[in-house]
């Protein structure tokens, strides 16, 4: 969790620790839409986690408990295999 704090873009910080992460990787425009999407499946927090990609690939954490970060999770997998 330490890691992932000092990587996290956002100024949003819990005041707890969420009780998982789930870390979704791929191109800009999709980790937006998969923002978006877990956003709304769940009572999730999504933030971009900062690195050096020289393919350009982005990486978005998706924060809460476990039910609801395995909801955000599901519902981002049914959206792209659809």
């Amino acid at each position: 969790m330490a890691i992932l704090a000092r990587r996290r873009t956002g100024n949003v910080q819990s005041h707890h620790a969420p009780g998982a992460v789930g870390l979704v990787q791929g191109a800009l425009v999709d980790m937006i839409t998969a923002a978006d999407v877990a956003e709304k499946a769940a009572q999730v927090e999504v933030e971009e986690i900062r690195g050096i990609c020289p393919q350009h690939v982005t990486l978005i954490a998706i924060f809460g408990t476990i039910a609801d970060v395995d909801a955000a999770l599901k519902a981002v997998t049914e959206f792209f295999n659809s």
